[in-house]
C-alpha cells in the first residue's frame, strides 16, 4: 500500500509532496519528481504570460527560461514558449523552440495552426509568419 500527500501553500505557491510505502519502487519517486518538474514549469509559463500581458517582458523572459528549465522535454511547456517569443518579436530564439518541440512532437505546427482558426493564438496569423508556418 502507498500513501501520498501533496500540499500547497497559498502563500508562498511552494509544493510539497510526501509519499509512504510498504516496498520501495525507486521509479514511482522518478516519476513523482518528473511530474512536479512539470507542474512547476507550467506555473512559470503562466508566471510569464502575466507579467507579458501586463507590460513586463524582463520578468516574462526570465519566467519563460525558468519553465523551459523546469519542463525541457515537455513539446508543450517548449511549444508555447515559442509562441510567447515570437509575440515578443524575438524570431530566432521562437524558431528554435519550435523545433524542439517539434521534434518531440511532430504535429506542434498543426496543433498551433489549429488554434489560430479557432481565434485562440496570441498574434494569430502574424505569430505563425513569424514561426515560419504560415
Amino acid at each position: 500500500m502507498t500513501y501520498s500527500i501533496v500540499a500547497l501553500d497559498p502563500a508562498t505557491g511552494d509544493l510539497g509532496v510526501a509519499v509512504q510505502t510498504r516496498w520501495f519502487n525507486g521509479g514511482a519517486f522518478d516519476e513523482l519528481g518528473r511530474l512536479l518538474g512539470l507542474a512547476r514549469g507550467y506555473d512559470a509559463m503562466d508566471e510569464a504570460e502575466r507579467a507579458f500581458s501586463a507590460g513586463d517582458s524582463a520578468t516574462a523572459a526570465v519566467a519563460r527560461a525558468r519553465s523551459i528549465a523546469l519542463s525541457p522535454d515537455h513539446d508543450q511547456v517548449v511549444l508555447w514558449s515559442a509562441v510567447g517569443l515570437a509575440v515578443e518579436g524575438r524570431i530566432d530564439e521562437a524558431r528554435e523552440a519550435l523545433a524542439r518541440a517539434t521534434a518531440v512532437e511532430p504535429r506542434s505546427g498543426e496543433h498551433l495552426r489549429r488554434f489560430c482558426e479557432a481565434g485562440h493564438l496570441p498574434g494569430g496569423e502574424e505569430t505563425l509568419r513569424a514561426l515560419g508556418l504560415a
